[in-house]
């Protein structure tokens, strides 16, 4: 089970963003937010609910409902040029990524 600190940590990595941007953007203090992606926090619905819009996902991602994965449009981008580089047709990709997921469960 993947805490509410951790996903929302990795959705900000994964968009390449700092603390100070997703303060910014909830326009609270950056030491606000940062207790947010501390164990142990809670997180106000008010909060959740604009970083849902930050990141264009659902409160159910974020609170660990769902088994989505989210890849930001970096990770696609490196993903299609791995693809490219060793001539990997997508089924190929699909199996190692399955493969993956059952290794990190």
């Amino acid at each position: 089970m993947r805490y509410v600190n951790e996903v929302i940590r990795d959705f900000r990595e994964d968009n390449n963003m700092t603390q100070g941007d997703v303060a910014n953007f909830l326009k609270i203090p950056r030491s606000t937010y940062a207790r947010y992606e501390v164990p142990g926090s809670n997180i106000d619905l008010d909060t959740l609910s604009k970083l849902c819009v930050l990141y264009h996902t659902t409160p159910n991602d974020i609170l660990g409902f769902t088994t989505k994965t989210h890849l930001s449009d970096a990770k696609i981008k490196k993903l299609c040029k791995i693809m490219n580089d060793y001539k990997m047709d997508i089924n190929a990709v699909i199996r190692l990524l399955e493969d993956i997921h059952k290794i990190y469960k």
